[in-house]
Protein backbone atom coordinates (compact mmCIF):
# COMPACT_ATOMS: atom_id res chain seq x y z
CA UNK A 1 0.00 0.00 0.00
CA UNK A 2 1.48 3.35 -0.97
CA UNK A 3 2.00 6.29 1.38
CA UNK A 4 -1.08 8.22 0.19
CA UNK A 5 -3.35 5.18 0.55
CA UNK A 6 -2.09 4.54 4.10
CA UNK A 7 -2.64 8.17 5.03
CA UNK A 8 -6.16 8.12 3.57
CA UNK A 9 -6.99 4.85 5.34
CA UNK A 10 -5.75 6.22 8.69
CA UNK A 11 -7.82 9.37 8.21
CA UNK A 12 -10.91 7.27 7.48
CA UNK A 13 -10.36 5.10 10.57
CA UNK A 14 -9.95 8.27 12.68
CA UNK A 15 -13.25 9.59 11.34
CA UNK A 16 -14.93 6.29 12.24
CA UNK A 17 -13.47 6.52 15.76
CA UNK A 18 -14.94 10.02 16.10
CA UNK A 19 -18.26 8.73 14.80
CA UNK A 20 -18.25 6.10 17.53
CA UNK A 21 -17.86 8.78 20.20
CA UNK A 22 -21.10 10.28 18.86
CA UNK A 23 -22.72 7.08 17.64
CA UNK A 24 -26.14 8.16 18.87
CA UNK A 25 -26.22 10.40 15.77
CA UNK A 26 -25.74 7.43 13.45
CA UNK A 27 -28.12 4.78 14.80
CA UNK A 28 -31.86 4.19 14.59
CA UNK A 29 -32.63 4.12 18.33
CA UNK A 30 -30.34 6.69 19.91
CA UNK A 31 -30.37 5.55 23.54
CA UNK A 32 -30.59 1.83 22.86
CA UNK A 33 -28.57 0.75 19.82
CA UNK A 34 -24.94 -0.23 20.52
CA UNK A 35 -25.36 0.57 24.22
CA UNK A 36 -24.33 -2.92 25.38
CA UNK A 37 -20.85 -4.39 25.09
CA UNK A 38 -20.76 -6.65 22.03
CA UNK A 39 -18.18 -8.22 19.74
CA UNK A 40 -19.55 -6.15 16.90
CA UNK A 41 -19.29 -2.57 18.10
CA UNK A 42 -20.42 0.42 16.09
CA UNK A 43 -16.92 1.11 14.75
CA UNK A 44 -16.30 -2.57 14.01
CA UNK A 45 -19.51 -2.65 11.97
CA UNK A 46 -18.52 0.43 9.97
CA UNK A 47 -15.03 -1.01 9.36
CA UNK A 48 -16.55 -4.29 8.20
CA UNK A 49 -19.12 -2.64 5.95
CA UNK A 50 -16.44 -0.53 4.26
CA UNK A 51 -13.94 -3.33 3.83
CA UNK A 52 -16.18 -6.24 2.84
CA UNK A 53 -15.41 -8.01 -0.42
CA UNK A 54 -17.54 -10.48 -2.32
CA UNK A 55 -17.29 -13.19 0.33
CA UNK A 56 -20.05 -14.48 2.55
CA UNK A 57 -20.72 -12.67 5.81
CA UNK A 58 -19.28 -15.65 7.70
CA UNK A 59 -16.04 -15.53 5.70
CA UNK A 60 -15.75 -11.76 6.13
CA UNK A 61 -16.22 -12.09 9.90
CA UNK A 62 -13.67 -14.90 10.13
CA UNK A 63 -11.17 -12.82 8.13
CA UNK A 64 -11.76 -9.74 10.26
CA UNK A 65 -11.40 -11.63 13.55
CA UNK A 66 -8.41 -13.69 12.32
CA UNK A 67 -10.32 -16.99 12.45
CA UNK A 68 -10.79 -16.73 16.21
CA UNK A 69 -13.17 -19.27 17.77
CA UNK A 70 -15.01 -16.36 19.43
CA UNK A 71 -15.87 -14.74 16.07
CA UNK A 72 -19.31 -13.13 15.94
CA UNK A 73 -21.98 -15.00 13.99
CA UNK A 74 -23.62 -13.96 10.73
CA UNK A 75 -26.87 -13.54 12.64
CA UNK A 76 -25.17 -11.12 15.07
CA UNK A 77 -23.83 -9.17 12.09
CA UNK A 78 -27.29 -8.88 10.51
CA UNK A 79 -28.81 -7.78 13.82
CA UNK A 80 -26.15 -5.13 14.41
CA UNK A 81 -26.35 -3.96 10.78
CA UNK A 82 -30.08 -3.36 11.16
CA UNK A 83 -29.30 -0.73 13.84
CA UNK A 84 -27.43 1.48 11.36
CA UNK A 85 -29.60 3.45 8.91
CA UNK A 86 -28.77 3.12 5.22
CA UNK A 87 -28.20 6.90 5.11
CA UNK A 88 -25.06 6.49 7.24
CA UNK A 89 -23.42 4.52 4.46
CA UNK A 90 -24.47 6.76 1.58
Amino acid sequence: MNKFAKKLKNKLWNIIDKMEMNQYMFVKKQNKDFSRKRKLTFSTMIHLLLSMNENTISKELLDHFDYNVQTATSSAFVQQRSKIPVSVMS
